[in-house]
């Protein structure tokens, strides 16, 4: 999972505006995704960081994830030109929490449920069938839990 601290979030956002550049080849609107987040820093820095690890968790498991070697590898070359996380570090952060939660039994939070999710749309993920339906059962179970709390 990202943690994005006061510390780190002027990397994350280097992160974040290289990707949206990167991206910008196919989506013109991705560029309006920065001056969201800036606008945010100027409301509340909390938000920024959490809207921030929200949109690094959506490129990482959901768009980039699916990517040709050609594009991952181009992406991460342009992080790395700018002394940032190599795609591979970042994506194996990510990554990393569906594997934590099939060994906790559990989803902790809304930050590892949009993860899971991301894993669960994607009908191509590298998650077996088995791993597929224990994600679903975490998920069905962790908005139930949710649900009842906002009663």
């Amino acid at each position: 999972m990202l943690k994005i601290t006061d510390d780190n979030y002027e990397e994350y956002k280097k992160v974040f505006q290289v990707i949206n550049g990167f991206l910008s080849k196919w989506s013109p609107v991705s560029s309006t995704a920065v001056d969201f987040i800036d606008g945010l820093e100027k409301k509340s820095r909390t938000l920024a960081k959490r809207s921030l690890k929200m949109g690094l968790h959506d490129y990482l498991a959901g768009w980039i994830k699916d990517f040709s070697k050609k594009d991952h590898d181009s992406l991460n070359e342009k992080l790395l030109n700018e002394n940032l996380p190599s795609l591979w570090k970042l994506m194996s952060i990510v990554n990393d929490t569906t594997t934590k939660v099939l060994k906790r039994g559990k989803i902790r939070n809304i930050d590892e449920w949009y993860v899971i999710k991301e894993f669960l749309d994607d009908t191509v993920s590298e998650i077996s069938d088995e791993e597929r339906e224990i994600l679903g059962k975490y998920f069905l179970d962790f908005e139930m839990k949710a649900a009842k709390k906002n009663k």
